[in-house]
């Protein structure tokens, strides 16, 4: 009777809230407008397909106006979070509740899955000396500043399954590179974050960027070299 009682709840809690004044369902950084409440307006042109596609717009408006829409949403990514699985794809769940950027094989990146080939070396050091020469015309100086990612200062919150295979990454690959081939100036901020990281956070624990104090020594170092 218990689970019978709170799955009738949990089905009619959201119906039932909608009689309650409203309370900012989306209240969300979801970066989109709420779904409108959908009308149909009988003998306009394109009627018959407003009714046709009636269903699926109040789905749409149901699913981001329901009540209770915003504490639903976050205790579920509280309930998952606590059971170490990710409320977003983009997201890597690490240790000491740090999060970490997912997308754009920025994990295979941190675990040097795949190294830069000698040709694409050659090929990116050729393109930061186009770049370089096509400012100097211009009398620019060109400096090259990599932000590194978050992982690579704080790879102790990394998930233990996911470490490195190589000792090298591809930035740092990149920096021999440049470092035994070419002139362009390059600054490496690794060194500074992570010497600053032992007294201060220099970047947001459930975020992928720097902070305010991250953001400052990034550009002492830059602003040393100019």
């Amino acid at each position: 009777m218990i689970i019978i009682a709170l799955f009738l709840s949990a089905i009619c809690l959201p119906l039932a809230g909608k009689l309650l004044p409203a309370e900012g369902a989306f209240a969300l950084t979801e970066n989109r407008r709420p779904a409108p409440l959908p009308t149909i307006e009988l003998g306009t042109p394109g009627w018959g397909w407003s009714i046709l596609t009636f269903p699926r717009r109040f789905e749409r408006y149901w699913n981001d106006s329901f009540a209770f829409r915003w504490y639903l949403i976050r205790w579920h990514s509280i309930a998952k979070l606590a059971l170490g699985i990710s409320p977003s794809p983009k997201a890597l769940v690490g240790q000491n509740g740090y999060l970490f950027y997912a997308a754009e094989q920025s994990v295979d990146y941190f675990r040097a899955v795949k190294p830069f080939a000698a040709r694409e070396l050659v090929q990116w050091r050729a393109e930061l000396e186009k770049r370089r020469a096509w400012l100097a015309e211009r009398g620019i100086r060109y400096l090259v500043v990599v932000a590194p990612s978050k992982e690579t200062i704080y790879p102790e919150f990394m998930p233990p399954a996911l470490r490195p295979v190589r000792p090298e990454t591809r930035l740092d690959q990149l920096l021999k590179e440049l470092a035994a081939h070419s002139s362009v100036d390059v600054v490496d901020l690794r060194p500074a974050l992570r010497r600053a990281k032992e007294t201060q956070r220099v970047y947001h624990q459930t975020d992928t960027h720097w902070n305010d104090a991250g953001a400052m020594i990034a550009y002492g170092e830059i602003l040393a070299r100019l």
